[in-house]
């Protein structure tokens, strides 16, 4: 909690203030305070460096800040923050600085630039997780083969969210186990072939590269969770197979248009070809018909038992969630051909008129199973219509509008 109020200091970028430090709030306290803050490296081992000018004193104040933060830290792991300047090499000296503790680096956010490069050093050994701010290092002003290899052997986590020439060649990723990146098609597939250990993915691919066909079938054996966005999803089913796959979420942006389609084929090969034991579907804000997504869903009825659905604003009569799909998902007392009947856990997001009745029936069929039930809806609904569901024994119950729902989630 300490740490949280330090970073929400209302100017944070201003490092005259003693107060941006937890460390420095509490050696100002009492004489008392300030032995004890001065005597625990803990207080000390996150360095945030930033930049609020380039004129002399404030970078004289930003090298005070680190150098006395690097020397209390002692041996402390370190979480290590340096954002560089747009432009110029003021920031250089602060930069070498920190570097001398490189091997104390677990945690780093680093937005530096192609100059930078020259100052890392070979091989950073305690880092567990690295954070690109913006670009990866700003527009490389050399080539590849002059940048040398940095070795991080205890990686875990890497967070991208823009595209650099510079991301293959920088750092050796294999062992690496998360990944989250924003870029294009050949930085995402170069490193998702090269890091074969990754179990965690969020991939947002800004720029489609290939022209005419591409034979590429990438295999992440170990990929257990896949977050993919609507404007690159084809292009990551059809060239993924993911056999130990448990979580896929394919979602629109929050800025984004509300409707968009879903490559149902595409997907539907991804499921054939990889057979995983898929247990969580989250599709948000997707165009798809009944029969589609009914023929998805019975493609994983011996798996799935999470399923989170938000149909697409549109004008389309034929929607995903309609009559239809409710009686389909209704258990029947004996049938074989039961769709999910091992789901414990639904959500789904109405966008147009629907009839209550066949919910509240699909739901009490499942009631021996379902243990949460979640309705988010765009559109008018009479409460009162669900009021049996909340006399079910063990279900979770919760109803609620969209614009309720984006508001308890901060968006």
């Amino acid at each position: 909690m300490a740490w949280q109020d330090a970073y929400n200091d209302p100017d944070p970028l201003n490092f005259s203030k003693p107060h941006f430090h937890v460390a420095m709030v509490l050696s100002h306290v009492c004489s008392r305070w300030r032995s004890i803050s001065h005597s625990i490296p803990l207080l000390w081992s996150r360095v945030n460096v930033q930049f609020p000018s380039i004129s002399k004193n404030s970078i004289s104040l930003v090298q005070m800040f680190v150098n006395t933060c690097l020397e209390k830290s002692h041996e402390e792991p370190l979480h290590f923050t340096f954002i560089a300047p747009s432009s110029g090499q003021a920031h250089t000296p602060v930069l070498i600085e920190a570097v001398k503790h490189a091997h104390r680096w677990k945690k780093a956010m680093l937005r530096l630039g192609a100059d930078d490069i020259s100052n890392l050093p070979d091989i950073l050994p305690m880092l567990e997780v690295l954070v690109i701010k913006d670009h990866l290092f700003t527009r490389l002003g050399m080539s590849a083969s002059m940048i040398g290899r940095i070795l991080v052997p205890s990686i875990r986590s890497l967070a991208v969210t823009q595209s650099d020439s510079g991301l293959d060649t920088c750092f050796d990723l294999s062992s690496l186990t998360s990944l989250s990146i924003r870029s294009s098609f050949r930085v995402v597939f170069g490193l998702l072939q090269r890091c074969s250990r990754i179990v965690s993915a969020d991939i947002r691919i800004i720029s489609f590269e290939p022209t005419g066909p591409v034979e590429l079938n990438v295999v992440l054996t170990h990929l257990r969770s896949l977050k993919v966005y609507y404007y690159c999803l084809k292009g990551v089913l059809g060239f993924l197979t993911t056999p130990s796959l448990e979580e896929l979420r394919v979602h629109a942006e929050d800025l984004s248009p509300r409707t968009h389609s879903f490559p149902y084929s595409d997907f539907c090969s991804f499921i054939r070809r990889s057979q995983m034991p898929l247990i969580t579907l989250d599709i948000s804000h997707h165009v798809l018909t009944d029969s589609q997504l009914l023929s998805m869903l019975s493609m994983l009825n011996s798996t799935l038992s999470h399923l989170i659905f938000h149909a697409a604003t549109s004008y389309q009569s034929d929607r995903a969630l309609n009559d239809t799909f409710f009686r389909r998902m209704t258990l029947q007392s004996v049938s074989h051909s039961s769709i999910l009947p091992h789901l414990s856990h639904l959500e789904l997001g109405l966008a147009a008129p629907v009839n209550t009745a066949l919910i509240v029936q699909m739901v009490q069929s499942r009631s021996s199973c379902l243990k949460s039930f979640t309705l988010i809806h765009e559109i008018p609904l009479c409460y009162e219509d669900f009021d049996v569901l909340s006399n079910l024994e063990d279900l979770v119950f919760t109803i609620c509008e969209e614009q309720q729902r984006r508001r308890g989630r901060g968006l």
